[in-house]
């Protein structure tokens, strides 16, 4: 036989009629619990193994909330660029918006575009549909770097414990 330990623990009023009301002592539902919880050879079977397992994992050892994020584009109107909207298990838990307005600094967009060599610049306006507007370039940068900033985001949201 194993070895057991006994332990004193407080028994809830309504625990101890429950269990009078079928017949039973507090001490004859806990064992037959245990058993079952531990997978002990005095256990009652598969499906009362499987059930008690299930309760520990719901109500000792939760899952944590699902943690996910959707990023959806802003108009151009409101300052362009991204909202993150962060779930914890499909409800929104939190957020930001990032805009990506290249009209707010033009003395940046200008300085960004004149710092760049010319293959990146044809690369950023490329990007922009071709138009040959720097401040469009200027734009797609901008919101591609709203868009990473806002990813990370999200992505550090999932990662937190």
């Amino acid at each position: 036989m194993e070895a057991q330990q006994t332990i004193t623990l407080p028994i809830p009023a309504e625990f101890v009629a429950f269990c009078t009301g079928h017949s039973l002592t507090p001490a004859q539902v806990l064992a037959a619990f245990m058993a079952d919880l531990a997978e002990s050879s005095d256990s009652n079977g598969s499906d009362e193994r499987m059930h008690a397992s299930d309760w520990f994992d719901r109500v000792i050892w939760p899952e944590p909330p699902e943690r996910t994020f959707t990023i959806e584009s802003r108009s151009a109107a409101v300052g362009g660029g991204w909202k993150l909207r962060l779930l914890s298990d499909g409800e929104e838990a939190g957020g930001g918006v990032f805009p990506a307005d290249p009209n707010e600094d033009p003395e940046a967009g200008a300085e960004w575009w004149n710092d760049m060599p010319e293959e990146q610049r044809a690369e950023w306006m490329a990007k922009a549909g071709n138009t040959g507007r720097v401040v469009d370039a200027y734009g797609a940068f901008l919101t591609e770097e709203a868009r990473q900033d806002a990813e990370q985001q999200g992505f550090e949201w999932q990662d937190e414990v």
